[in-house]
C-alpha cells in the first residue's frame, strides 16, 4: 500500500510521537516528546494549525510528519505573511519519497495562507517558533 499524507488531528499524537521520539533517540540536543509537552510547546501556540501539519502514513503506522508556521518570524516578534517556516520535517532516511511528498505538501499550504516570498527551512533566522523553549 502507498503511503498518504494527512492533516494533522488528535488521534494520531500517540502514534507520530512514537515515531520522533524512535527516530531521534541517538541525536544529539533532541528532547523526546511526550503528549503533554506536544500540546503545550506546539498545538497551544496561536500559531499552530493543523491545516499545515502533515503526517505521512502507511499502513496505518506514522512514517513522518512536518510542521510549518506561516506568517510569524518569533525571532523578531514578526506576524507577517509573506514569510513562513518549514519548522519540523522527519521521515526515514531511507524513505526520501516520503520527505519528498511532505515538503512538497508544506509548499502547497503556503501559497493558501498568504503571499509567501520568504520561506525559512530549519533556520535561526526563522526564529525556531515551536521548539524554542523545550531546553
Amino acid at each position: 500500500m502507498a503511503f498518504e499524507i494527512v492533516t494533522y488531528h488528535a488521534s494520531l499524537i500517540e502514534d507520530l510521537l512514537a515515531f520522533y521520539n524512535r527516530e531521534t533517540a541517538d541525536a544529539p540536543f533532541v528532547v523526546p516528546l511526550r503528549p503533554e509537552i506536544f500540546e503545550e510547546q506546539i498545538v497551544s501556540k496561536p500559531y499552530f494549525s493543523s491545516d499545515g501539519c502533515f503526517v505521512a502514513v502507511e499502513n496505518d503506522v506514522v512514517i513522518g510528519f512536518a510542521l510549518t508556521c506561516p506568517g510569524v518570524n518569533r525571532r523578531n516578534g514578526d506576524s507577517r505573511y509573506d514569510v513562513g517556516t518549514v519548522d519540523g520535517l522527519f521521515f526515514l532516511p531511507a524513505r526520501l519519497d516520503v520527505g519528498d511528498a511532505l515538503l512538497n505538501r508544506c509548499m502547497m499550504y503556503f501559497e493558501t495562507v498568504g503571499d509567501m516570498n520568504t520561506i525559512y527551512g530549519f533556520a535561526s533566522a526563522g526564529g525556531y517558533p515551536f521548539w524554542r523553549g523545550l531546553y
